[in-house]
């Protein structure tokens, strides 16, 4: 347990250092009045949600505080760089015994469901088969078609994936000694599948995820129905994108929370007003023309953290 807990805090230490927070727009972001949000990179979930909410609640005094995700939102809402920011629900339950600043952070709202989609060539790799000819071991094409034959095989990891592939192999895939390689982006860690470097690849986002969302049968990737039954914070949900002729596929799924700093006096007025203007705008946002995330929202959802209490 010790030795996770210290794998996840350097984890979390490179995601800080790598990271450099700023503000949306034209806002300062050091002392303000407006309250600071952590989302994630531009352009992707955490982000959106940000902007979507800003939208709707266009007279609240709120800011952007750009991380590389939710790892590194708990990191700077430690630091008192951001007021409130999203995680996921696994990353919070194994920090928190380790760090006593986020264990006292506070659950205000559950929001959607972050989905580890996990991708294979299409079209196999090859691997030799074991039969020799002349010499040479016989190759052969290989296909993976789904999680768990992922056992003993490399397997690239993106942003959120770092942590949460090599947690879940330590806590409850203990049978699978998959041996992972970190990439920088999502399209890195394509190109390593299809060059035969590794077998597959896993990242992690809302629904649709941005970059899987972009796919086409000729980017050659497809992917991986989770086929374990593991519980806990997780649950198994279905998953769509069409244009790679993936229907209802399972895959595992996390809910993503937004937290606080314990705060008393005026932060806390705010932080309880960013609460109501999102319940108050919550249909409006699952019915409008804005992220489909909303849909899946349901903010009084149960999880067991410290709640947020005016």
């Amino acid at each position: 347990m010790k030795a996770l807990i210290s794998a996840a805090l350097i984890l979390m230490s490179s995601a800080a250092m790598a990271s450099k927070p700023v503000s949306s727009g034209d806002d300062v972001p050091t002392r303000t009045n407006n309250l600071k949000i952590a989302t994630g990179p531009a352009g992707k979930g955490y982000s959106k949600l940000f902007a979507n909410l800003k939208e709707v609640c266009s007279n609240f005094p709120m800011q952007e505080v750009k991380t590389t995700g939710g790892l590194d939102n708990l990191n700077v809402l430690s630091n008192k760089k951001a007021d409130v920011g999203i995680a996921q629900l696994d990353t919070i339950k194994d920090l928190a015994p380790g760090d006593e600043s986020i264990a006292a952070l506070k659950a205000v709202a559950v929001l959607n469901y972050n989905y580890l989609h996990v991708l294979t060539a299409a079209t196999g790799y090859m691997q030799e088969q074991g039969r020799e000819w002349y010499g040479a071991k016989e190759m052969g094409v290989v296909r993976v078609q789904k999680f768990s034959e992922l056992k003993g095989r490399t397997v690239a990891l993106v942003g959120s994936a770092q942590l949460m592939a090599q947690v879940l192999q330590q806590r409850v895939l203990k049978d699978y000694n998959m041996r992972f390689v970190n990439a920088p982006s999502d399209a890195e860690a394509a190109k390593m599948v299809l060059s035969g470097q590794v077998q597959a690849m896993m990242t992690v986002g809302g629904a649709p995820h941005g970059y899987v969302d972009g796919l086409t049968p000729a980017n050659n990737l497809t992917m991986l129905p989770f086929d374990e039954d593991i519980g806990g914070v997780y649950s198994v949900r279905r998953i769509k994108y069409p244009k790679i002729n993936i229907h209802g596929l399972k895959i595992l799924a996390v809910p993503n929370v937004l937290m606080t700093r314990d705060f008393s006096g005026k932060k806390s007025d705010q932080v309880a007003a960013l609460y109501s203007c999102l319940s108050t705008n919550l249909q409006e946002l699952k019915e409008g023309e804005y992220e489909p995330g909303w849909n899946e929202m349901k903010l009084d959802a149960v999880v067991d953290l410290p709640k947020f209490r005016k």
